[in-house]
């Protein structure tokens, strides 16, 4: 088959569905040039790519290759929903513009957590988020990003988790459809979000979506939920990070000494100073501090040979789940310093106070 009507079928499906090239290359973990190139011709997927990519666009490799058409817009993937606990009072004693401006601030950081792990966000409805997850390891991938909205969303977030076959495609009136994603598997996830809104924890899953995700997380909280017809019930589950605090022992390390940290830690990278040496700067600035204690581990382990991220991640009750999965995604990308960057930008934009985690002896 010629490369340039490959590019025509890779354009045309992802047209169809309402997709940009970004939305491609997020869920493939490329770079939108690449799915660019593809689409004009110039080359072709890696042949390891075709099977992710024809789950993208809902379409088989026969039907990507030209052999023959089937199960165009079906596929498996990880459904992600969100709503924020408290949004119907608040909008009874607010202006209808400031309502919108609120939720605005809060769907930017969320959608922002969705696209680090390479979801594609579908729609806005009141306080409500709708995305998906495809391609390879979509189940971790989703849950990474519910960790991350949860802790870089100021508001009381609630998350729902799904996984199954969606349909994908312009839903609605021809002149006014939009790309929307359908089946029992969306429904699910959203009757998911609605039994875990009483619960602490702040994200639910199905069962059969946990299962997938036991090595990421601690699942508790097991219940059952029914459909309007009554028949049916589906198995739900919560989900919290491993080695997240309990909330009895959330205390020693002041914010204002993590602050500290990262901000010192990003002045560090964009003057250039190696992570090492700019990490014994922060420890010997907050000696004799609770922070000070974990930041010492972190340079031990660091100077070790571990990566920064991996030094984080083994200090739960001081830098939570979620900031260690990002500066991972910065180690593989080779953006560290704009995975710091971003850390230090939700801080200004959050500031809090009060004491935060624990360091243990």
């Amino acid at each position: 088959m010629f490369l340039k009507d490959l590019g025509t079928r890779i354009r045309s499906q992802r047209e169809r569905l309402g997709l940009k090239q970004q939305d491609i290359a997020n869920a493939l973990q490329v770079s939108p040039q690449a799915v660019s190139k593809w689409e004009r011709g110039e080359n072709a997927p890696d042949i390891l790519m075709l099977g992710p990519l024809s789950k993208v666009l809902g379409v088989s490799t026969d039907w990507l290759l030209d052999v023959y058409g089937q199960g165009l817009d079906v596929f498996e993937a990880s459904v992600f929903v969100s709503s924020v606990s408290g949004a119907y009072e608040k909008s009874l004693h607010m202006d209808a513009r400031d309502f919108a401006a609120w939720a605005n601030g809060f769907f930017s950081q969320l959608t922002e957590a969705v696209l680090r792990y390479q979801g594609i966000p579908i729609k806005y409805m009141g306080d409500q988020f709708l995305a998906f997850f495809s391609g390879q390891e979509h189940q971790p991938r989703a849950l990474q990003a519910a960790f991350l909205a949860r802790e870089f969303v100021p508001e009381d977030l609630k998350i729902g988790l799904s996984c199954g076959d969606i349909y994908v495609g312009a839903v609605g009136h021809p002149d006014y459809a939009r790309p929307d994603i359908m089946g029992e598997t969306v429904n699910q996830a959203f009757l998911t979000m609605a039994w875990g809104e009483r619960l602490p924890e702040g994200i639910a899953a199905t069962e059969a979506f946990a299962n997938q995700v036991e090595e990421l997380a601690t699942i508790g909280g097991f219940g059952s939920h029914y459909f309007k017809d009554g028949a049916n019930p589906m198995q739900v589950r919560t989900l919290t990070p491993k080695g997240e605090p309990p909330s009895a022992m959330k205390a020693c390390v002041e914010r204002a000494d993590r602050d500290l940290f990262w901000t010192r830690l990003d002045e560090g990278f964009k003057a250039g100073t190696p992570v090492t040496e700019a990490l014994r700067n922060i420890e010997r600035e907050l000696a004799g501090t609770a922070m000070g204690k974990a930041v010492a581990r972190v340079v031990a382990e660091v100077e070790s040979g571990r990566t920064l991220s991996a030094a984080l991640r083994n200090q739960p009750y001081v830098f939570g789940p979620s900031i260690p999965c990002l500066i991972e995604g910065g180690e593989y990308a080779g953006l560290v310093d704009e995975a710091v960057e971003l850390i230090v930008s939700q801080m200004k934009r959050y500031p809090a106070s009060g004491a935060y985690g624990e360091v243990r002896e």
